[in-house]
């Protein structure tokens, strides 16, 4: 099929790139980061591209949509969730991501200055909040008794360290896309069905990407791609679909500049915050919050030490530093993978065995269209379901291969289980 790639004026944004076949009526949506230029742009360019996709009557009308995150390197936290939350309004709890922190004297003195900007600006600061319930929580550092011990098999060694609660950073009273949604057409429906949404990433989709993805996977909010290779030693080696998989990342620059604030010196105890490298030209970057799942089985589970699967993977090799520029190029990579999907999940000609499915999709369209689920609705008018695939297992990883990809099956029209709330 012939891809179009997508001028517009309204549309400038270093961030998000887009594309269109025509043929088959897809979009595609490339996040090149999550830390541009601007953030407000950014999610202006997201909205249009959503109502040029979704208007059924505009020449880019689209009844599937692609997101790719190759190579995205994360950056703004709150852009990554606040994305998440406008293209998937059905993602559910928890908003942000829930995260903790190591208790350290340098990170106690943080501690003390964010609740100092929380407590005189509350409608300007982010706010800490707990993670379960969205209070303000100003005590989340101290409270508790939380620890982790790691062990080290190869050299026999253990570290256990004091944890804060967990916690999520609360942003929504500064989100532009709720001031965009207050009067839109699609405000709070769901966009795009999971079958009908394809993210495809190369496991380099890093920080806050990576909390992109891997909400989404736990959410069962899309169905997804890794493009790569296998490695030929271990064919059957699961590869993670993005990494750096933490709750927030800082620097040593970043530390020494708020260090340096006079407007915070007399909010905390300088002595605890360490200065500067002695030799200079030197930096570093490091992960200062841990981050947990989104899903109740993985809601315990640090995130940057869990693999979390791809649905199907599509082999692809570019030499290093190689990008696609090429619009017929762009065309065969994304049409390549399409065809790899028909081809395993294709629906083009049913059998008498039913639709194919991955295994943790869930058929509520045609189950809400003939009604058969309806008894299950008796407990919570809010709750949706829909028809398992055959190959659900009671845990994610039951229905999925060695590999880690989605085992294929048929939807059970005899059966019916929850698949998301309205």
């Amino acid at each position: 099929p012939e891809i179009i790639r997508i001028h517009s004026n309204a549309v400038s944004n270093d961030g998000i790139d887009a594309y269109y076949f025509r043929d088959i009526q897809t979009s595609i949506i490339q996040i090149l980061t999550f830390q541009p230029s601007s953030a407000q742009q950014f999610q202006t360019d997201i909205q249009y591209y959503i109502n040029l996709f979704k208007n059924e009557s505009d020449n880019y009308f689209s009844k599937r949509i692609i997101f790719d995150v190759r190579n995205n390197p994360g950056g703004y936290v709150y852009l990554g969730a606040q994305t998440l939350r406008f293209l998937f309004p059905q993602a559910g709890h928890p908003i942000y991501p829930v995260v903790d922190q190591i208790r350290t004297p340098m990170n106690k003195e943080f501690a003390t200055l964010d609740e100092y900007l929380q407590r005189i600006s509350k409608d300007e600061s982010e706010l800490f909040v707990n993670a379960e319930d969205m209070s303000v929580d100003g005590q989340f550092y101290t409270k508790g008794g939380r620890t982790r011990k790691t062990t080290s098999n190869e050299f026999n060694k253990s570290l256990t360290v004091d944890l804060t609660e967990k916690y999520q950073i609360y942003r929504n009273h500064i989100n532009n896309f709720i001031s965009k949604a207050s009067n839109w057409k699609w405000k709070r429906q769901i966009l795009y069905n999971p079958e009908d949404v394809l993210i495809i990433t190369d496991g380099l989709c890093a920080s806050t990407c990576s909390q992109f993805v891997k909400a989404i996977q736990q959410k069962h909010l899309a169905r997804i791609v890794a493009a790569g290779v296998r490695d030929p030693r271990d064919p059957n080696k699961r590869q993670d679909i993005a990494i750096a998989g933490s709750g927030s990342a800082t620097t040593v620059a970043s530390i020494q500049s708020l260090r340096d604030f006079d407007g915070y010196k007399t909010r905390w105890n300088i002595s605890n915050i360490p200065g500067p490298f002695i030799r200079s030209g030197i930096s570093m970057g490091f992960a200062n919050r841990g981050l947990y799942g989104y899903n109740y089985q993985s809601k315990d589970e640090l995130m940057e030490y869990k693999i979390v699967d791809a649905d199907f993977r599509y082999e692809y090799a570019p030499n290093v530093g190689d990008e696609i520029v090429d619009i017929d190029q762009v065309g065969d990579f994304y049409s390549s993978i399409l065809e790899l999907e028909e081809e395993l999940l294709g629906n083009q000609q049913r059998t008498n065995k039913g639709k194919k499915c991955l295994s943790w999709e869930v058929d509520f369209v045609q189950a809400g269209s003939k009604g058969d689920c309806r008894g299950c609705l008796r407990g919570d008018q809010h709750s949706v379901f829909g028809y398992p695939c055959s190959t659900r297992g009671i845990t994610e990883q039951e229905g999925r291969n060695i590999d880690g990809t989605s085992k294929i099956g048929v939807f059970d029209e005899e059966q019916c289980v929850f698949s998301h709330c309205k």
